[in-house]
């Protein structure tokens, strides 16, 4: 599987454990900016500001390429709450997503270890009840070459696993394709060494 295909969710799940007398709640909640997902963490703050620990982690877009992500302990030990939570989102490919662990302290100390278990173990039984769906991001070059590139361009693109967007025949060609993120690079490479470099790229969102 490519880098760029993750898996995102359809709906919102929580659910509920109890773990050496500790309560541990996970919700997750689709979301598709950081700004939601902050939103929704503040939400569950704001909701049940008697518990003790509302930890937290949220990846926007495909994980393994996401500059977007973020994740809280939220007074927990350092590197025992948000990050396994990350790291479980990350190691299951979900992106465009939200999870919150709140937590009521049963009177036990887990430890370290066991913290990170704990919250690791919770993230990994909410995602288990999520709605998914396999997504591969696109992006949209837009080239534009001359005339007499026309039929080396049109030869390479044939095969390619493209989808033509529109085109505009002035003084040259301008042609707006829509690929897979992961095959974008490789296209580029191949448009440049056919055409000897005369051609230009622009790649946009």
């Amino acid at each position: 599987m490519s880098d760029a295909v993750y898996f995102q969710p359809l709906a919102a799940a929580e659910i509920s454990l109890e773990i050496k007398k500790s309560r541990f709640i996970a919700s997750a909640l689709p979301v598709s900016t950081e700004l939601a997902a902050r939103q929704f963490i503040q939400q569950h703050k704001i909701l049940t500001p008697s518990a003790h620990h509302h930890c937290s982690a949220y990846i926007i877009g495909a994980p393994a390429l996401s500059q977007q992500f973020g994740y809280n302990d939220d007074g927990e030990p350092a590197g025992t709450a948000g990050k396994p939570m990350y790291q479980v989102l990350h190691g299951q490919k979900i992106g465009d997503i939200c999870v919150v662990v709140t937590r009521f302290f049963g009177g036990v100390k887990l430890g370290t270890g066991g913290l990170a278990r704990a919250y690791a173990d919770s993230t990994k039984q909410v995602i288990s009840q999520l709605a998914l769906q396999q997504v591969s991001p696109t992006c949209t070059l837009k080239l534009h070459y001359a005339y007499s590139q026309s039929a080396t361009i049109d030869a390479l693109l044939h095969n390619a696993n493209i989808s033509r967007l529109d085109s505009d025949y002035t003084e040259s060609v301008t042609l707006s394709i829509r690929l897979p993120v992961g095959d974008v690079d490789a296209l580029i490479v191949d448009l440049k060494q056919r055409t000897s470099g005369d051609i230009k790229i622009e790649k946009l969102p």
